[in-house]
């Protein structure tokens, strides 16, 4: 039973190992190679996302490919290091049972992983390392840590049967209903030009070769789907912030994964037509924004519940 319980405790590494090979892959790949999976994996996401970007010339495709580019390889690194700490939290609660200790050596642990990572790509032809992703790779970890303190705070309050404020347990939604209102109205307002021409002067390379119509045609055709990645990008935060609504008053998982869906789904289709939008992007970004709260919040319970077994485990032998 001593040798089971052993190995038991390490297979849980076997998850977070094996996710830190394919981060390592990733990295090795050269920059050209990198950035045509980075732009062909965000070309097909457009067109499923995006209908006036599907619509749109191949030209103000590439565009906005470029300008897109670089908010989606963060957005990358800081998922793969979001579901990286969640794998280190798991691997190390049979042998930390402190859970302050445990973030903390998950955080480590994440740290010195990421580190390693860009000094790695420092060795990568066309690639380099830079202490900013580091910080990008945390702040992944750190949104992790934030919904995983959360509903482990909820779970305390619950098991100690204190009620919650109404104020507190209902503001998720209310920041997810809040930014579905306003975020893609500002495509819309006077100031959006401006930003969206610096994104261009940043991001795209041929900018300064273009005369005055040829600017404003990049920034016309642009706007559109600006427009609808924002939508796309609140429906999808609608549906986090819903899903940890209903765990902070006390649902239970399942019934939360099938309310939260229907509800935003809902809220989406308002949204949509308040917008002029198309509801497809606004569904599918809900149902992978809630499928992501229920992994971590059943990380949390599975991490609960392993680690009560395992102490069972340890008291009777």
């Amino acid at each position: 039973m001593t040798n089971h319980f052993s190995l038991a405790r390490f297979l849980l590494w076997i998850p977070p190992l094996l996710w830190y090979r394919i981060i390592w892959g990733f990295s090795a790949q050269t920059a050209s190679a990198s950035g045509k999976v980075s732009d062909g994996l965000l070309h097909r996401i457009l067109i499923v996302l995006s209908p006036a970007y599907a619509r749109s010339e191949a030209d103000i495709q590439g565009a906005a490919v470029e300008v897109l580019s670089f908010f989606e390889r963060k957005a990358a690194h800081m998922f793969l290091y979001f579901l990286l700490v969640i794998l280190l939290l798991a691997a190390l609660a049979p042998f930390v049972r402190n859970i302050l200790r445990r973030s903390a050596a998950a955080g480590v642990f994440c740290a010195v992983l990421a580190a390693l990572d860009e000094i790695h790509q420092t060795f990568v032809p066309g690639r380099s390392g830079a202490a900013r992703d580091v910080a990008v790779d945390l702040a992944g970890a750190a949104i992790a840590y934030g919904i995983w303190f959360l509903l482990r705070w909820v779970g305390a309050a619950r098991r100690d049967r204190r009620r919650l404020s109404a104020i507190r347990t209902w503001m998720p939604a209310g920041i997810g209903l809040l930014s579905a209102c306003i975020l893609p109205h500002l495509t819309q307002s006077a100031f959006s030009h401006p930003v969206f021409e610096r994104l261009c002067q940043r991001f795209l390379e041929n900018w300064e070769t273009l005369d005055a119509a040829g600017k404003i045609a990049v920034l016309e055709g642009i706007s559109p789907v600006m427009k609808e990645m924002l939508y796309a990008g609140t429906a999808g935060l609608l549906g986090l912030m819903t899903i940890l609504t209903l765990a902070m008053r006390g649902w239970p998982l399942l019934r939360s994964i099938t309310v939260s869906v229907s509800t935003a789904a809902l809220a989406a289709v308002f949204f949509a037509g308040l917008h002029s939008c198309c509801l497809i992007p606004g569904l599918l970004s809900i149902a992978m924004s809630v499928l992501l709260g229920s992994m971590v919040w059943a990380s949390c319970i599975l991490i609960v519940k392993s680690k009560a077994l395992l102490l069972h485990k340890e008291f009777q032998m």
